[in-house]
């Protein structure tokens, strides 16, 4: 029984947000978090993944979508996956990475995929470019949305005072 207490820490959590509605992408969007919760889903042949989350989720759906026998492009603005990750997580999970058949864009963003899977991406310093590869999915690592559901239940009640403290996705 709790008799006396300074406060009280509640974790909130974070969803991920739903992969982007562009209308540039012609072919089929996925979530990475889509492809790890049924990683049994054949999800195309050849598949363009996109990192905008800096966690292990577009690496985990590298190595399941490789283990079918999917063709990866991963397409990065930067030149690591996994950058929130403490450094021997994240040289692990490169390492694991390197030992598959991806082709890496680095540095790169993803501008457009055709209705006929011809993709378009900007890479730093080289400008707009085509892959050489026609893509059936897209794969994407989005940022996570912090759930704020019940702090804000709290905050329109008014009735128990609270601090929020931040995460890795919001304050």
């Amino acid at each position: 029984k709790l008799a006396q207490h300074d406060g009280v820490i509640v974790a909130t959590g974070a969803t991920f947000a739903p992969a982007p509605e562009d209308a540039s992408i012609a072919v089929r969007r996925y979530r990475a978090e889509d492809i790890l919760l049924d990683p049994h889903v054949r999800r195309g042949q050849r598949i363009l993944l996109v990192d905008d989350d800096a966690l292990p989720e577009v690496a985990g759906a590298a190595e399941v979508l490789g283990a079918q026998g999917a063709e990866l492009h991963l397409v990065l603005s930067g030149s690591e996956l996994g950058a929130a990750l403490p450094v021997t997580n994240r040289h692990m999970m490169m390492a694991r990475l390197y030992a598959l058949p991806l082709r890496w864009h680095l540095h790169s963003v993803l501008r457009k995929v055709a209705e006929d899977g011809t993709a378009t991406v900007e890479m730093r310093g080289e400008g707009t470019r085509a892959l050489p590869d026609k893509f059936d999915a897209v794969v994407y690592g989005p940022a996570r949305v912090a759930n704020t559901d019940l702090t804000e239940a709290l905050e329109t009640a008014g009735t128990i005072p609270f601090t929020t403290a931040g995460d890795c996705v919001a304050p």
